[in-house]
């Protein structure tokens, strides 16, 4: 999990990659998203576990 600079730190290290934060260039509406409150939390997740078979399935 990290702004759009942490990309190719996962790329270079063959990780799972959940764009979370503030500077996300590569991505559109991301900077909107809550993280924050249930709502929020429930988001994160749902976008740390899609990390996972989206990483899966472009190896």
């Amino acid at each position: 999990m990290a702004d759009s600079h942490g990309k190719y730190i996962a790329d270079d290290a063959g990780l799972a990659f959940a764009w979370v934060g503030f500077l996300v260039y590569d991505r559109v509406g991301y900077q909107r998203r809550a993280i924050i409150g249930y709502g929020g939390g429930i988001d994160l997740v749902d976008r740390i576990t899609n990390a996972i078979p989206d990483h899966t399935d472009s190896a």
